[in-house]
Order: C-alpha cells, then structure tokens, then sequence
C-alpha cells in the first residue's frame, strides 16, 4: 500500500500508522487510538495521584504504584534492575513531595499564579 493511501485511511495522524504498522498491519483509526491513548493517560493519572497520596501519608510511593507508572508509560527497561527501580522509585516519591508542596502552597485571590512562585 503507497504511503498516500495510508495517511488517507488514518488521516493525519502519523502515530496512528506506526502504532499500525507495529501491530502486525492492523489498521486503527482515529477514534480507536485516542480510546486507546486516553485510557493509558487516565490510568497514568490515577497512577500519579496514588503516588502523592502515598507520600504524604507514609513520605514513600509503594513498589505496585512505580510498576503502574511504568507499565502505562510504555516497557520497563532498565527499571527491571532492583537498583535502578530503586531509584526510580525514590525520585518518583521526591517529585510527588514537590508537587504536594506546590499545590499546598497559599494563594492569594487577587495574584496571578505566574506571580506568586518568585524567589525574593
């Protein structure tokens, strides 16, 4: 098949022919890929907010919830050595610690919030 026709049968969408190329030549279209790429967005979600649940109430994200994140986000690779899924998972808690702090940080109504994260 010409590559003109493939982009006339997936559209635009450059990803959608590589994700079909990938698996074996099943085509997908556009609704089908976005169902797809929603639901692994929503999970990474999910993922994301248990992990800063987790750290502030025992300050550590579980093992389950980095091999959530990982598996949503695509293979393992090197995070299948213990020491790197170690370190993984204690910068994942660092970045959950940050982000908890941000969203508790005070604002004021009357500041915009590009304002208010100034150094001074």
């Amino acid at each position: 098949m010409s590559k003109k026709n493939k982009e006339k049968r997936t559209g635009s969408l450059g990803i959608a022919t590589a994700v079909a190329g990938a698996a074996g030549g099943m085509t997908i279209d556009r609704r089908q890929f976005t169902k797809v790429a929603g639901a692994g967005a929503a999970a990474m979600a999910v993922a994301w907010q248990q992990a800063c649940v987790q750290v502030s109430d025992t300050g550590k994200v579980s093992a389950e919830t980095v091999r959530t994140l990982l598996d949503a986000q695509g293979p393992r690779g090197i995070y299948d050595n213990a020491e790197e899924f170690e370190r993984l998972r204690r910068a994942i808690a660092n970045s959950a610690r940050i982000a908890n702090e941000l969203r508790a940080f005070p604002l004021s109504e009357d500041e915009q919030p590009l304002t208010i994260f100034r150094r001074g």
